[in-house]
């Protein structure tokens, strides 16, 4: 059964908006994504959105507006006291997704969830929308896109127009979720070890070799698939994605920034959103198929936001859809005439 109900996303970006619309095919059971583009002018953003008649859109908030915690496995039981250990007041909507032993809790200001209602004016949209997070959504499609590297430590960085967030996962569990604002003054590859640095504390490293160890089995891989670097190596990441604004150059370049600074990276990707069969490109014109094929990476949030509503998975900080918030084994649509 192919759904001719259109969904809609918009990464938020400052100034800048990505926009991916698509529907779903149960008889194939994916994603069927039917136009994209990156708008800079909002006229633009609103004409393309209004060619399409949306059932609903989702906004796609980052670091820049809405933080977020990893924590231990949150139910709707523990979450009042998990929002009171992190003083998070009532000025502040919650909502949180699980993934095996961890959870992300995203918050995000009232204010800020109605100043993202009043795009729907201006718009032109009068569908239903809902509100999630880039980190949620990462952590997520990792795991959905590249199942085989479950048990690998991953870092997914996420390059905004002025920011960068890292979500990191180990053994399925996200471990941290980290932002900053890029600082034009400094190197960016210096920034992006620093938060290596920083992700490395909360995993589980590698045991390290006694002293005795030779170079040549210091070197070697280990039966874990952790790449063992040398015994003062405080970190070490099996994979590293780049998503958003991101050069491949620039991830190579990292690597070797961070192996200065003892940081082990073993493969370095841009996001491949076609690795997985759940996404369908054949409605897409010539021109976006051209740019998916090429840039898929760029769309990966907005990909991400497409799949897991069609399998009612994720957050909605606006409160308004129920929402399973565990991942579930494998891609399967959730299928809803409504």
């Amino acid at each position: 059964m192919f759904s001719r109900s259109l969904t809609g996303v918009v990464i938020l970006d400052n100034e800048q908006w990505k926009l991916l619309i698509g529907s779903t095919n149960l008889e194939t059971n994916q994603i069927n994504i039917i136009q994209l583009g990156t708008y800079s002018n909002f006229d633009k953003l609103k004409s393309a959105i209004l060619v399409n008649n949306l059932s609903h859109i989702v906004y796609c908030v980052t670091g820049q507006y809405s933080i977020t915690y990893t924590t231990n496995v949150l139910t709707d039981l523990n979450l009042s006291s998990e929002r009171r250990s992190r003083a998070i007041d009532e000025t502040q909507i919650c909502d949180y997704f699980s993934f095996a032993n961890s959870s992300i809790l995203a918050t995000l200001p009232k204010d800020d969830i109605a100043k993202i209602g009043s795009f729907q004016p201006e718009l032109g949209l009068k569908c239903p929308f809902s509100i999630t997070h880039a980190d949620v959504l990462l952590a997520y499609l990792t795991l959905r896109t590249y199942p085989e590297k479950k048990n690998s430590c991953i870092g997914i960085f996420n390059f905004e127009q002025n920011y960068i967030n890292l979500v990191v996962l180990q053994n399925a569990n996200v471990k941290t979720t980290l932002w900053i604002k890029i600082k034009n003054d400094q190197d960016l590859t210096t920034q992006l070890v620093n938060l290596l640095k920083t992700a490395s504390k909360f995993c589980e490293q590698p045991q390290r070799k006694n002293a005795e160890t030779s170079v040549s089995s210091v070197s070697s891989v280990s039966s874990s698939g952790f790449d063992i670097a040398l015994p003062a190596t405080i970190g070490n990441f099996d994979m590293i994605f780049g998503v958003g604004e991101c050069t491949l150059e620039l991830l190579i370049e990292t690597k070797r920034a961070a192996l200065r600074e003892k940081i082990s990276i073993g493969e370095i990707e841009l996001f491949d959103c076609l690795h997985a069969n759940f996404i369908n490109i054949n409605d897409l014109s010539t021109d976006n198929t051209t740019e998916f094929e090429g840039f898929s990476y760029r769309y990966a949030v907005a990909v991400a936001a497409l799949a897991m509503r069609s399998e009612k998975l994720g957050i909605d900080l606006t409160l308004n859809e129920q929402l399973n918030k565990t991942l579930t084994p494998s891609f399967v649509i959730n299928y809803d005439e409504n």
